[in-house]
């Protein structure tokens, strides 16, 4: 149920107040006066006074463009290279009409609010730091994820069979023939409690969240995206989902396959490690595991390097319900942009900040993609070759 503000609770009583002069008391000067009154408010912005909060542009001026080069990277998540090049990709994608404001210093405000954790990412803080209104924060923010999310495909997409064959070939010579990317998912924590079904948000890491689920080639580019199931949703199911899992045949050639944890369903597509079950693993399976979970990394890593320079995804700002939901959704899709952008031209590393997530196995979600079968005899095949390369 969404939160009513003063504005709006004042007026219902004064609503109740008029019915019951009429009604019950009878008294129609006190219910005109009580009218009268509800016509002041409701042409009124606001019901009481506000105070002017002090602003102040130097820390933009005078500040930021003083910084040198790790101090500016540290505010904006971007290098001063990296930001002009952002703004020539992202212009063309903003109407020209919302520029009532320079966009570097609408770009300046995103990028800041994408890269802060905690109270410092804040309307109000932010706000501060910039000499702006809350609501010019929010505008310019919401304004930059709109450009972000026109441009996603041209950012997000998945390799054309050239490009899988190139990525094939040098998983080949890490012992991997034809895989194309790795799979995982992640969650991203509210700073509150949703305001509706507040169940399905509930993950089983005990806090409440929406997930998001990524490929990643070995050089860490996201290569496929999907996100808005709340947190209590398993990563399986989340995969099954997507169209990657629906219709494999649109994504990969021939022998060619993606590598995932053990919470993700096995396929011809799809290679995991083999579960511990009622007895232990054979030597060779365990050597399997340890060899796929050594390049499958990768994944875990870009999601560190997402979470590391976008650490408002580290626990995101946004009171949900419908509206904030679609919002949440949007956000995490234009960080995967920027992401994306970025490694191309200031990449994040393991050098700076990243965010390491504990891999903790989920029980099945009894999900099968395809024939079990062959999807085993795939497993096998890859596990054969794996052990006569090393």
């Amino acid at each position: 149920m969404p939160v009513k503000t003063s504005k709006q609770e004042l007026l219902e009583f004064l609503e109740l107040l008029g019915c019951s002069e009429i009604f019950f008391i009878d008294d129609v000067q006190n219910a005109l006066e009580v009218s009268e009154t509800m016509a002041f408010f409701k042409a009124s912005r606001y019901i009481e006074d506000r105070n002017p909060v002090p602003k102040s542009f130097d820390w933009l001026e005078k500040v930021l463009p003083q910084l040198d080069e790790k101090r500016f990277r540290a505010q904006l998540r971007v290098n001063k290279s990296a930001f002009l090049d952002l703004l020539r990709i992202i212009k063309g994608s903003i109407p020209e009409s919302n520029y009532q404001e320079p966009l570097e210093l609408q770009l300046a405000v995103a990028l800041n609010q994408f890269g802060t954790y905690g109270n410092g990412s804040s309307s109000e803080n932010i706000a501060a730091k910039f000499g702006l209104s809350h609501g010019s924060v929010n505008n310019y923010t919401n304004r930059i994820i709109e450009g972000l999310l026109a441009i996603s495909n041209d950012w997000i997409r998945w390799p054309n069979e050239s490009e899988r064959r190139r990525i094939g070939d040098e998983m080949f010579q890490n012992g991997l023939p034809k895989c194309v990317g790795f799979v995982d998912g992640s969650h991203v924590p509210f700073f509150k409690a949703p305001i509706e079904e507040k169940e399905t948000y509930w993950s089983r890491k005990k806090e409440y969240s929406i997930q998001f689920q990524i490929i990643c080639d070995p050089n860490r580019i996201i290569r496929h995206f999907y996100t808005g199931y709340p947190g209590s949703v398993h990563d399986a199911k989340v995969f099954g989902a997507c169209d990657i899992a629906k219709n494999p045949r649109n994504f990969f050639s021939p022998g060619e396959y993606i590598i995932g944890d053990s919470a993700y369903p096995k396929s011809e597509t799809l290679i995991v490690p083999y579960k511990r079950r009622q007895g232990q693993l054979t030597q060779t399976q365990r050597a399997f595991n340890k060899y796929i979970s050594s390049h499958r990394i990768a994944v875990e890593h870009t999601i560190g390097l997402l979470k590391g320079r976008f650490q408002s995804l580290k626990q995101i700002r946004i009171q949900i319900d419908r509206d904030g939901h679609i919002k949440c959704c949007r956000w995490i899709k234009a960080c995967i942009v920027l992401h994306n952008i970025l490694m191309r031209k200031d990449p994040w590393t393991e050098l700076d900040e990243m965010v390491m997530e504990a891999d903790d196995e989920q029980d099945d979600a009894n999900l099968e993609l395809g024939n079990a079968a062959t999807a085993e005899a795939k497993r096998t095949a890859l596990c054969e070759i794996i052990l006569a390369m090393k």
